[in-house]
């Protein structure tokens, strides 16, 4: 079974999305590397340092019970608070998602950006940008 969490970082509030999107963000880091063509020797690489990754999450959230949903529709005006008030506040939350009961994402991201509107029956559609956070010290 596929699902997706997010909570705060302390874990005080962790909510289950009642509707997956219907793409699963993919993992993907790229790195800052350079390749120098060399007149006898071929090309070399020089791998940089890893760069933070990102996705878009884009889907849709249930305002009403369905038979189908995989939590209770809730957790949706839960999850839109949760976002709104990391972006806003600039504060971090966990992001995990498993295939098949197998955790395959469990990260630390900040929201980079989050917009919602309603469909005709009432239901959230939303995007959010969640980004890698990355503690300074």
């Amino acid at each position: 079974m596929n699902d997706i969490w997010i909570s705060t970082l302390d874990r005080k509030e962790v909510l289950q999305f009642p509707w997956l999107p219907p793409q699963l963000p993919s993992y993907e880091q790229i790195g800052s590397d350079e390749e120098f063509e060399t007149f006898n020797n071929g090309t070399y690489l020089l791998q940089g340092s890893v760069n933070n990754f990102g996705f878009e999450l884009t889907g849709k959230l249930p305002q009403k019970a369905y038979a189908f949903n995989k939590s209770s529709f809730e957790n949706t005006d839960k999850i839109i608070s949760l976002l709104i008030r990391a972006r806003r506040k600039n504060f971090a939350i966990r992001f995990v998602s498993s295939v098949n009961n197998k955790e395959v994402m469990n990260l630390v991201m900040a929201v980079g950006g989050f917009a919602y509107s309603y469909d005709k029956v009432g239901n959230v559609i939303y995007t959010a940008t969640l980004k890698q956070w990355k503690v300074f010290e």
